[in-house]
C-alpha cells in the first residue's frame, strides 16, 4: 500500500513537472520571437537634406526626416558672415580735392572711379584673409583678378593678349545708350591716353609723365573681345604690377561720351561700365576743406 501510494505520488511528480516544462518553453518562444523584431537607430543629420535612417538589422526599415537649415554653406570662408544683402550706403573718403572725372585727365579721381566705371584688373576678394592681410593697400600679383577681363596670357615677352567678358554694357545713357563693351573700347582708353592712335598723337599731358607707361608702344583690338599690348619691356612681372594697380590708368571710360562732350571732366557725362551713381553725387560731393 505504502509503495502504490510512493508510486503514484511520484508519477504526479513527473507529470507537474513535463507541464511547467511545457509552459516554460512557450513563454520563452514567445519572448524570443518579441525581441527577434529589428531595431532601427535615429540619427538626423543637420543639413537641409532629407535624412534616411538604416536598420540595424537585417529587415528593411526607412524613417525620413526633413531638418530646415538657418544658414547656406558653400564651402567658403565668407559663409559665416552670413549671406550678401543689397543696399545701404557706401562713404568713401578721399585725402584730396577730387579734381577729374575723367580718368584720362588725372588720378585725383581714383577713389571713386570705381563707383561708376569699372577697371580691367580688380582685388580677388576670394581670397582668404589668413592668406592676405586686408589691411596691406599692396597685394602680390597672385592675388589679382580679372574685372573687365576675363583671362590674359603672355604670348611672347613683352605682348600681354587680354580677353575681355561678353556681356558687359555701358550705362544705358546717351550717347552710348547701353551698348556692349568691345575691345575697341578698351583699344581707344590708351590711344587716348599714351597717343597710340585713334587720332591721338600725344600722351595725354598727365599720362606722359608716368615713366612707367612709357613702356607701352601698342594696343590692338585682335577681336571683338581681345585686345594685344605691345611692351618696350620683357619684364612680366612690371607689366603686371602696373596693369593690374588699381587706378585711373586701368579705368575705362566711354569713347562715344568723350566725342560727344570732348572730354568727362563733367562728372553728368562720365559714363561707366558700373553703377550708375551720377544722380547720387549732387549735393553729396564736398571738398575736404567743406568736411568739418
Amino acid at each position: 500500500m505504502k509503495r502504490g501510494i510512493i508510486l503514484l505520488s511520484l508519477t504526479v511528480l513527473l507529470v507537474a513537472s513535463l507541464l511547467l516544462t511545457s509552459c516554460s518553453s512557450s513563454s520563452t518562444t514567445a519572448t524570443s520571437t518579441a525581441t527577434s523584431q529589428p531595431a532601427t537607430s535615429t540619427a538626423i543629420t543637420a543639413s537641409n537634406t532629407t535624412s534616411v535612417i538604416m536598420p540595424t538589422s537585417t529587415t528593411s526599415t526607412t524613417v525620413t526626416t526633413t531638418v530646415a537649415a538657418t544658414t547656406t554653406s558653400t564651402g567658403n570662408w565668407w559663409d559665416s558672415m552670413g549671406s550678401p544683402q543689397y543696399g545701404g550706403t557706401m562713404t568713401i573718403e578721399t585725402p584730396s580735392d577730387l579734381t577729374a572725372f575723367d580718368p584720362v585727365l588725372g588720378e585725383s579721381g581714383n577713389e571713386i572711379f570705381d563707383g561708376y566705371m569699372d577697371q580691367l584688373f580688380m582685388t580677388d576678394w576670394t581670397t582668404d584673409p589668413s592668406a592676405q592681410n586686408y589691411q596691406l593697400s599692396f597685394w602680390p600679383n597672385a592675388q589679382a583678378a580679372g574685372e573687365l577681363v576675363q583671362s590674359w596670357d603672355f604670348t611672347t615677352p613683352g605682348t600681354l593678349v587680354l580677353t575681355l567678358r561678353q556681356g558687359v554694357y555701358w550705362q544705358n545713357i546717351a550717347p552710348s545708350n547701353g551698348r556692349e563693351l568691345t575691345a575697341a573700347d578698351v583699344v581707344y582708353h590708351f590711344d587716348r591716353m599714351m597717343g597710340l592712335g585713334d587720332g591721338f598723337t600725344t600722351p595725354a599731358p598727365y599720362w606722359g609723365t608716368v615713366a612707367n607707361w612709357l613702356n607701352l608702344k601698342s594696343v590692338a583690338a585682335t577681336g571683338n573681345f581681345s585686345v594685344t599690348m605691345q611692351w618696350s619691356t620683357n619684364n612680366e612681372e612690371f607689366i603686371e604690377e602696373i596693369m593690374e594697380f588699381p587706378d585711373a590708368a586701368v579705368t575705362i571710360e566711354d569713347p562715344d561720351a568723350v566725342a560727344a562732350f570732348g572730354n568727362l571732366n563733367n562728372w553728368h557725362n562720365a559714363i561707366g561700365t558700373g553703377p550708375d551713381i551720377r544722380q547720387h553725387f549732387r549735393g553729396r560731393l564736398k571738398r575736404r576743406s567743406d568736411i568739418p
